[in-house]
């Protein structure tokens, strides 16, 4: 007996390699070398100053709520604080990540295959880290 199911498992899952690999491997310039995805700065209703560095800024869950949105989308993992609204078009997992907008999405992050995460955490999540989860 045949299982259908699993030529469209093994499709799937090239798929979510290929973006995973895309999305974290930048975008191709000139010289056909990977560039690393800058994301664009937004305007916040929680100012960063100057004179502060990024990973200095000490952040409430209140003050992550207030960025749930699409537009806005700030989210605490493992006790750091990412501005990840720039990377919501290039993540592997599509809208997905939406659900941990203005939150501690420590638990859906981990809940994601393990070298998934692993890859997102050495590479993509340092650019987009503005700070700490106040405790």
């Amino acid at each position: 007996m045949k299982k259908p199911y699993i030529p469209a498992l093994v499709i799937l899952a090239l798929v979510i390699i290929a973006l995973a690999v895309w999305a974290t491997a930048g975008y191709q310039g000139s010289s056909g070398v990977p560039t690393a995805v800058t994301p664009t700065p937004i305007a916040t209703s929680t100012p960063i100053t100057a004179s502060s560095t990024p990973a200095a800024n000490t952040y409430t869950l209140a003050q992550i709520a207030q960025h749930s949105t699409a537009t806005s989308c700030w989210l605490a993992i493992d006790g750091n604080v990412y501005d990840v609204t720039t990377f919501i078009p290039i993540h592997p997992g599509g809208r997905a990540i939406l659900r941990g907008c203005g939150k501690d999405a420590s638990a859906l992050f981990h809940s994601v295959p393990t070298h998934a995460a692993q890859n997102v955490e050495n590479t993509v999540a340092p650019q987009y880290k503005i700070g700490t989860l106040a405790q």
